[in-house]
């Protein structure tokens, strides 16, 4: 069975998330040979494809799966992130507040686009 998509590894090999069928003792790789990750983390755990469908999840907290709400799954919203989103709080899409580089405000910032912060 393959996994769900969107679930690989990142760009470096690093796994991002635990392994379904290690979850269940079927996994046929081993540590080395898999793409994803062989260790209990709910951190990192697959999404739950119940709760994602229904909203709900029959195992409830025993559930070995994470249960993302849909507020949590909203993409990020481009128009905010460039400055300004004529929506405003209207918007289906998420507004996420970034800290304002200093040296940016100064006139440069060295590290460009590069830049942890907002330009």
């Amino acid at each position: 069975m393959a996994q769900e998509a969107g679930f690989e590894g990142t760009m470096d090999g690093a796994p991002r998330t635990v392994c379904k069928h290690w979850l269940r003792g079927l996994c046929k790789k081993s540590d080395a040979t898999c793409d994803y990750l062989h260790e209990y983390d709910m951190r990192k755990m697959p999404e739950c494809r119940m709760f994602a469908t229904f909203g709900f999840c029959n195992a409830g907290e025993e559930c070995l799966y994470r249960h993302k709400l849909p507020k949590e799954k909203r993409r990020e919203c481009e128009e905010y992130t460039r400055g300004f989103c004529p929506r405003g709080p209207e918007c289906a899409k998420k507004h996420v507040r970034r800290v304002v580089c200093d040296y940016y405000l100064a006139g440069f910032c060295p590290k460009g686009p590069e830049c942890e912060r907002a330009q």
